[in-house]
């Protein structure tokens, strides 16, 4: 059970990283891959982030027991 909690933290970090990059070079992002909405995609990234460091914070407090 620790591996899964620890699992969602790191990827939980690693996709809020991944988010805020795509954000932030979004000009960038936009000139390599024209058809795609990249703000859409990032946020959805940044929102499922969240929802793992809540899983993560949920099994830790009353999962772990």
């Amino acid at each position: 059970m620790n591996l899964l909690i620890s699992i969602l933290f790191w990827v939980g970090i690693v996709f809020l990283v991944d988010g805020s990059c795509g954000l932030l070079l979004q000009e960038k992002w936009k000139k390599m891959a024209a058809g795609l909405n990249i703000q859409r995609i990032a946020l959805i990234e940044i929102g499922v982030a969240f929802a793992l460091l809540a899983g993560h914070y949920s099994l830790r407090c009353w999962g772990a027991g």
